[in-house]
């Protein structure tokens, strides 16, 4: 809604693998691509751990991913976008603007020594070149962002953190929500007064379920099972896994196991076996 708005506000989402950072970003993006939720902000989402971690790959396929979601024909698979000529295509449907842009980008990449560090910079900017050429406004969401840093590996390239900051304070049509699953290094990313990024993303920490979500996840799991599950197992199923999604995903379908199939008791006990199987 600020976006719409004109106001670009940056968000950071951290927390532990698998306790829902891409369910909730999916889950947005769902909501806000059905049809019927016409607004001027585009969205796109990529997971920079899919993406190829030379400067050359990932600007041309952090582009693809881009060429991708804004024609907004998900018929076609992503990796169609990742050549020279598809992009070129794509890019000539959106205005002469944009697609002088991405040419330009490719003039580059056909050079016997390419410029990495211009490169990632043309590949940074290409959302605000299509949302000035559009009118429109773009929310980039990226997943497994700390994936990026990987770039800093190579001498032209060096600090993609400050080149990535560098783009963004320039931009004006662009918000970005990024999330990752390296706490410590998520906070350092983000949170240390000497990162580039300090001050410029908001850091929210996607936290496991309290025991109100944890039972109604469990009671969800259960239902395949029977309709009332005893309180002494909903108790069980919160302390072995303290809250987080995927633990009590997995320990319930365990216990599902073990009651239908073994013929177990509905019982603490059960919980407790099926959560040590599934550690195990």
């Amino acid at each position: 809604d600020l976006l719409a708005q004109g106001v670009r506000k940056h968000l950071a989402l951290s927390g532990f693998r698998r306790v829902g950072k891409t369910v909730v970003l999916k889950e947005f993006l769902r909501r806000n691509l059905q049809p019927g939720s016409a607004s001027d902000c585009r969205l796109a989402y990529m997971d920079l751990q899919r993406l190829a971690l030379t400067p050359e790959g990932f600007a041309v396929q952090y582009v693809g991913y881009l060429l991708y979601w804004m024609l907004g024909d998900f018929r076609q698979r992503v990796e169609s976008f990742f050549d020279a000529p598809a992009q070129l295509a794509a890019a000539g449907q959106m205005g002469v603007a944009f697609a002088e842009h991405v040419v330009r980008l490719h003039q580059e990449l056909q050079k016997e020594k390419p410029d990495q560090h211009l490169l990632l910079e043309m590949a940074f900017n290409t959302p605000e070149v299509y949302a000035q050429a559009s009118g429109q406004r773009v929310m980039l969401i990226l997943d497994e962002f700390p994936e990026i840093l990987a770039l800093d590996n190579y001498p032209q390239i060096h600090d993609v953190l400050a080149l990535f900051r560098a783009v963004l304070q320039a931009q004006s049509r662009v918000a970005y929500v990024v999330a990752g699953s390296m706490i410590g290094l998520m906070e350092r990313i983000f949170l240390d007064s000497t990162s580039p990024l300090f001050v410029h993303f908001q850091l929210e920490t996607i936290g496991p379920f309290g025991r109100e979500d944890c039972d109604a996840l469990a009671r969800k799991r259960f239902s395949l099972l029977a309709d009332r599950v005893p309180g002494e197992v909903l108790a069980a199923i919160y302390q072995v896994t303290r809250g987080h999604p995927f633990y009590i995903y997995a320990t319930a379908m365990r216990v599902i196991e073990n009651v239908s199939l073994l013929h177990k008791p509905m019982s603490p006990a059960t919980v407790q076996e099926a959560f040590t199987l599934e550690t195990l």
